[in-house]
């Protein structure tokens, strides 16, 4: 259990609220994610703990970084994951199968019935392990992908990325089913 945590950074703002870099108890490094007393901050925060906590629990740590819970105390409201380190500034100069492996962890997103809402480099990292992560479900929303070769948010990635050629290699896998 976290009972001490100490902000160092302030990464970036989003529609919750500033976003920081922080130590918890032991060191481990994490992002805290504030969402203010506005009804509309908090719906996005708490939305994304849940889709970490039920539709994304199986990938994080490869995928998506580790979720550690929401909190809330002083009139706010925060969400807690793992440092998946920087942001990617641009998709140029990655190499051909990072690419294919964002765009197979986008996919593997849709599988587990989740639609980002905000796929760019800003929203991937690039993990200490050298692969990367998907970051930031403030715009994900529960999802029934109707395949790779249909659903536009796996089509623009694929673009986006350079590499829409790649989607002719994927094959169908069952779609997991979402409650």
């Amino acid at each position: 259990m976290m009972k001490t945590l100490v902000m160092s950074q302030q990464l970036r703002g989003g529609v919750c609220g500033p976003a920081f870099l922080g130590s918890a108890q032991g060191g481990n490094q994490v992002v805290v994610k504030f969402a203010h007393v506005k009804p509309d901050p908090i719906d996005f925060l708490l939305q994304e703990a849940y889709i970490y906590q039920h539709q994304l629990e199986c990938l994080q740590g490869s995928v998506v970084p580790r979720h550690y819970g929401v909190f809330s105390g002083d009139r706010r409201v925060v969400l807690v994951t793992a440092y998946a380190r920087k942001s990617l500034d641009s998709f140029e100069g990655l190499d051909v199968e990072t690419k294919k492996t964002i765009l197979d962890h986008i996919i593997t997103l849709h599988r587990n019935g989740v639609r980002h809402g905000d796929v760019g480099p800003d929203n991937i990292t690039m993990g200490s392990d050298g692969h990367p992560r998907v970051i930031d479900f403030s715009h994900a929303s529960a999802h029934i992908c109707p395949g790779v070769d249909k659903c536009q948010e796996i089509i623009a990635t694929a673009r986006m990325l350079g590499i829409s050629d790649a989607l002719s290699s994927y094959h169908e896998a069952p779609r997991l089913k979402t409650q």
